[in-house]
């Protein structure tokens, strides 16, 4: 995976948040962002922990709301250009935890920008810390993801 400033060579990644939901005002496209989110606090009890031990897994599944919403702007107009977005969920230590599958998107001819809402119905800790989800775009015909944000999430284990 490479790292470009702000996107692709015909894409420019504009911002990322993540939040606990989103809702988009029909009328005039708009979207509000619901309790931006910048940590976590998880209760783990000592039969989770026990569990994790006993099966030998690496981590903890937990239900949890969240969405990244990201939006993206086309750099040169007058054309559709179809990409994939992918993100990674990277631990305190560097080691990539989750990847979600990547969401195929079309930007139609026409349409400057779009703005993409991940769901994230689980989140897989394996430990306390600082948690970072990267965010990737590969445009169609390139071979690799080009990585263009990353957004940290502070992860607070309480037993």
């Amino acid at each position: 995976m490479t790292y470009k400033e702000n996107g692709t060579k015909n894409l420019k990644h504009i911002w990322s948040v993540l939040c606990s939901s989103s809702v988009l005002d029909q009328d005039t496209n708009n979207l509000s962002m619901n309790n931006l989110i910048e940590q976590v606090s998880i209760k783990l009890s000592k039969e989770d922990v026990e569990k994790k031990d006993k099966e030998k897994t690496k981590g903890f599944a937990v239900p949890i709301q969240m969405q990244v919403v990201t939006r993206i702007m086309k750099i040169v107009q007058g054309s559709s250009l179809a990409f994939e977005l992918s993100l990674d969920l990277v631990n305190p230590a560097g080691e990539i935890v989750n990847s979600m599958k990547p969401v195929n998107i079309a930007l139609k001819k026409g349409l400057k920008n779009v703005r993409v809402r991940n769901n994230i119905p689980v989140l897989f800790i394996d430990k306390e810390g600082e948690y970072t989800i990267i965010i990737s775009l590969k445009e169609a015909g390139e071979s690799k993801f080009t990585e263009v944000d990353r957004v940290p999430l502070d992860i607070i284990i309480n037993f």
